[in-house]
């Protein structure tokens, strides 16, 4: 009887033995086996990985997508422009398609750092735009922009036309998103304006804090346009319930000569964008000459995402103007950027 019991003990034995040893076994593409303990696994996931767009709430929630269905692109006329792109939930060839999803991610890199590998987002803030989109039932619900840590990776595989794009980037309240594409070749598309959903043409200015948080929204009502004493275009936007109005001058030479990026580097035409409205005060000219606001007025100092595109139909005098730029401030020997203006009409 002893024996029995010793038997039954010794089979007990080896059987708990056997269930706390127990692995999941992978075999390689190369051959080799990878054991993984059961008790070390939490949870298996299978899907594809290089597509994916993953986004994480502050408090931790995790919104995940199989795959980018479509990845936009938009190639600059102008080789020092930058480089954008747009992918979002659902497939589509145009930014305004991919309104009709649920998130929607852009992302802006300078011609420095497109397709050289990785970029730091904290430290390298000059090199990049990315915005991230929630939209519902087809209208924009959040806008988050400046995140302000993470990474951006792409490559361009130069023989194949193949692009790869990869981020991982985290907002100011916390919020993460992360998503990777390719190696493949995006649509191509000549704007990204559509990314912000309405009929026809958008029209609003956006104000950002610091922190990259939108401060306040208008929509943009019209344009008052003249020739100033200097020859140049003077456009006053209207805003509504606003008493604030956003103001471009432009040399003529601007208008309708497409997007201009880097306002930084321009030397050759005059370009002035001014705004002043709950904590925002812009008053940002292009290095061409002194300017009669001098003293309160700042170049574009070391914006590389600052831009304007004019666009004048000469037949039936209507304009179509974007433009983006910071507030640039120095004080007390600490410089750095404030708040953002973007504004499309």
């Amino acid at each position: 009887m002893k024996k029995l019991y010793s038997l039954f003990l010794i089979s007990l034995l080896t059987l708990a033995a056997t269930a706390q040893t127990q692995v999941m076994s992978i075999r390689m593409t190369d051959g080799a086996v990878v054991k993984y303990p059961l008790t070390s696994i939490q949870e298996i996931t299978v899907g594809n990985d290089a597509s994916a767009f993953v986004i994480t709430s502050p408090s931790g929630e995790k919104t995940f997508f199989e795959e980018i269905p479509s990845m936009l692109r938009l190639t600059p006329n102008v080789s020092t422009n930058p480089t954008e792109f747009a992918f979002g939930t659902v497939a589509g060839e145009t930014g305004h398609d991919l309104t009709k999803g649920e998130y929607a991610l852009y992302v802006s890199l300078s011609a420095s750092v497109v397709y050289t590998g990785q970029v730091d987002i904290a430290e390298q803030t000059e090199s990049y735009t990315v915005k991230l989109y929630s939209y519902k039932d087809g209208a924009l619900d959040q806008m988050l922009a400046s995140p302000v840590a993470g990474t951006i990776y792409s490559k361009l595989d130069t023989k194949k036309g193949l692009v790869t794009l990869q981020i991982d980037a985290t907002f100011a309240d916390g919020t993460n998103v992360r998503g990777e594409w390719g190696p493949g070749v995006p649509v191509a598309v000549t704007t990204l304006d559509d990314l912000l959903p309405g009929e026809g043409e958008v029209s609003q200015l956006i104000a950002y804090a610091p922190d990259g948080s939108t401060l306040h929204t208008a929509k943009v009502t019209g344009v008052n346009a003249k020739l100033n004493d200097k020859g140049r275009y003077e456009l006053q936007f209207t805003l509504e319930n606003s008493t604030a109005m956003p103001t471009l001058v432009v040399d003529p030479s601007v208008a309708n000569a497409g997007r201009i990026d880097n306002l930084q580097n321009v030397t050759d035409k005059y370009i002035k964008i001014s705004y002043s409205q709950d904590k925002v005060d812009i008053r940002n000219y292009t290095d061409v000459e002194s300017d009669s606001e001098a003293h309160w007025s700042r170049h574009f100092t070391e914006q590389s995402n600052a831009y304007v595109d004019v666009r004048h139909d000469d037949a039936t005098d209507k304009w179509s103007v974007s433009f983006a730029t910071s507030d640039y401030y120095y004080m007390y020997g600490v410089q750095g950027y404030g708040y953002r203006i973007e504004l499309t009409y």
